[in-house]
């Protein structure tokens, strides 16, 4: 009967090939385990690099947008200040001589002015002086309908084309203008006279613009007083370019 090994050589006894040890197994495992930690390492890295970049250049657009809102806000700004801006001046009523049966006839000197700060070019008034019930003074509806009128040039208008008006200046000859004085009708109904147009002109930066204007005579002394509606004008904005 063979002799018992020792302990200690029975515990040193190497391995039967082919077969791995416990300690082995573990090491292995470390390893994928690092392996597998580094990739994801990098991947993680990868991402966030991306991510940041992103980030980036996306701060950078924006950047650059808000500085182009700003330079157009700015040249805006500049444009509005420096622009022609064009008002209606209405002169104080001339009684004309009466006439026997037919209420008071005043006449009045209607003027453009340049407000602004650069020459307004293309300058053209339409206007007509029609007459109606306080219904055209009251009723939003009725004044478009004159406007409407007066545009399409079918209500006997006096166009004038003055071309073009220097800054803080006015034409030299005023447009000239008329109506009566309010008078009862076979309805009982009152008549009055208005004094309706519009003035379209090019600004230093070619961008068209437009007012409208609409006045009625209010009482025997020939003073004016603007509809409810109908004086207005546009708010085309001034190009960026």
């Amino acid at each position: 009967m063979p002799e018992n090994l020792p302990q200690s050589d029975a515990n040193n006894k190497q391995q039967e090939p082919g077969v791995v040890s416990g300690n082995m197994k573990i090491e292995s495992q470390e390893i994928r385990l690092a392996n597998r930690f580094k990739k994801f390492l990098k991947s993680t890295i990868a991402y966030w690099g991306s991510f940041v970049a992103l980030v980036a250049a996306a701060g950078t657009a924006w950047q650059a947008y808000i500085a182009k809102e700003s330079l157009n806000e700015t040249r805006q700004t500049f444009r509005i200040d420096e622009r022609a801006w064009l008002e209606i001046k209405v002169g104080d009523p001339e009684a004309q001589p009466p006439s026997p049966g037919f209420p008071r006839v005043f006449r009045y000197e209607i003027s453009v002015q340049n407000f602004g700060k650069t020459v307004a070019h293309s300058v053209e008034v339409k206007m007509s002086n029609p007459s109606g019930s306080f219904q055209f003074v009251e009723n939003p509806q009725y004044t478009a309908g004159m406007q409407a009128m007066v545009e399409s040039g079918n209500n006997g208008q006096t166009k004038w084309t003055p071309g073009s008006i220097a800054p803080n200046a006015a034409p030299t000859l005023p447009l000239l203008s008329a109506g009566s004085a309010p008078q009862k009708t076979n309805s009982s109904d009152t008549e009055y006279s208005f004094i309706v147009g519009r003035v379209d002109y090019l600004d230093a930066f070619n961008t068209r613009h437009w007012l409208r204007f609409c006045y009625f005579v209010s009482n025997d002394n020939g003073e004016l007083r603007y509809c409810k509606s109908g004086n207005d004008e546009d708010s085309n904005p001034e190009p960026n370019q």
